[in-house]
């Protein structure tokens, strides 16, 4: 067997360092990607706001209207009152 591992050392080597490297980047955008205001809300949404729609900029602390009656996922599970809607 110390043979076999003599002769393929930098092919193990090659791997264990693929392998981490392949961990590290997964782990990363798991993280990124999972980190939440609040884990116990079951929905979240990306809202994206086309710079090509916004004239005059650049802008922040501007109005933007989120219509739940063109989000139909939106309109089925948020609260009729809003209250459980959280911009972030």
């Amino acid at each position: 067997m110390n043979g076999f591992l003599e002769r393929h050392k930098n092919y193990l080597k090659y791997l264990l360092l693929t392998s981490l490297i392949t961990f590290v980047i997964l782990f990363a955008a798991t993280s990124t990607h999972g980190a939440w205001y609040d884990g116990n809300w079951s929905y979240r949404k990306q809202i994206t706001i086309k710079s090509i729609e916004v004239t005059g900029g650049p802008h922040s602390n501007f109005p933007v209207l989120i219509s739940r009656t063109t989000d139909t996922e939106l309109a089925a599970n948020a609260r009729n009152d809003g209250y459980d809607i959280l911009f972030t």
